[in-house]
């Protein structure tokens, strides 16, 4: 290879480092979140590994985000805080024990906060898939993490209709033994969840929790009033847009899941996809 086309591939990569640059600096008014699930090696749909995580952690000090807190964010929306530039907010779904043993390490390394939402009928899990009791405190203890809710057993599909159809347990009423859930039964099982969750949250970590993560970002707005009468104050969903800080949108923080095992290369093309 000359040293002309050397020059020439740096240029290039030089320039669309750049171009992914130009565009976070122009989006200081949004804030893009990712969701992350497990952290291993094994391929699991949606699970990253441990060495990719890390790509992607160095990818975003390189590009200079600054990873906020769920506290800096709500702090935003309700006109309190300014946010710092390019900021990007970390969130891990279902409370796997990688939460644990492989990203709260790298955060501590990084210095960078998040968020990790918790199934909490998962948590002391006999299989040791799930985080323990104790690592949850510690988790809550670092002071770079928040801990949310994923719902205590809402975390699946059911059956919806007399044709078949799946939906996940947070969007509709189930249809079981040829006759639909009623809606008195459907609400009272929602509120139920919900308190269970923030009760056994609580009795965890010694303090409430705010945010309430919907299972695949499913969820009704009578649900999301349900949920804030429980203590919880801000509902995420899916998305694959960043968020505009607007005063008092609490109830549609829209969440871009990582999809699978990216490499750097191929995360820096999903953000910069994600930040249009």
């Amino acid at each position: 290879m000359s040293w002309f086309t050397k020059l020439g591939s740096a240029c290039v990569f030089a320039l669309l480092l750049l171009i992914a640059h130009s565009a976070a600096a122009s989006n200081t008014t949004v804030v893009p979140i990712l969701c992350y699930h497990d952290i291993n090696d094994q391929g699991n749909t949606l699970a990253v590994s441990e060495e990719n995580l890390r790509a992607h952690f160095a990818y975003l000090k390189q590009m200079q985000y600054t990873p906020i807190s769920l506290q800096q964010y709500k702090n935003a929306l309700a006109g309190k805080e300014n946010l710092p530039e390019h900021p990007i907010l970390l969130s891990f779904d279902d409370g796997y024990q990688s939460m644990y043993t492989k990203v709260l390490p790298l955060l501590k390394e990084y210095q960078y906060p998040a968020m990790f939402a918790i199934i909490t009928s998962w948590i002391d899990d006999s299989g040791n898939i799930a985080v323990k009791r104790q690592e949850l405190q510690e988790i809550d203890a670092s002071g770079l993490v928040t801990i949310a809710s994923h719902t205590y057993q809402l975390h699946q599909y059911v059956t919806v209709d007399s044709h078949g159809k799946q939906d996940a347990m947070t969007a509709l009423p189930s249809f079981a033994e040829g006759k639909y859930e009623s809606m008195k039964h459907y609400r009272q099982k929602i509120r139920e969840d919900m308190q269970q969750s923030q009760k056994q949250l609580c009795d965890i970590l010694g303090h409430p929790v705010d945010a309430i993560v919907w299972p695949y970002g499913a969820y009704t707005e009578e649900n999301i009033d349900i949920a804030f009468k429980a203590g919880y104050n801000i509902s995420f969903i899916l998305g694959n847009t960043p968020n505009k800080i607007s005063p008092h949108e609490y109830r549609h923080v829209k969440r871009a899941i990582v999809p699978g095992n990216l490499n750097q290369a191929e995360f820096a093309n999903f953000l910069a996809n994600l930040m249009g």
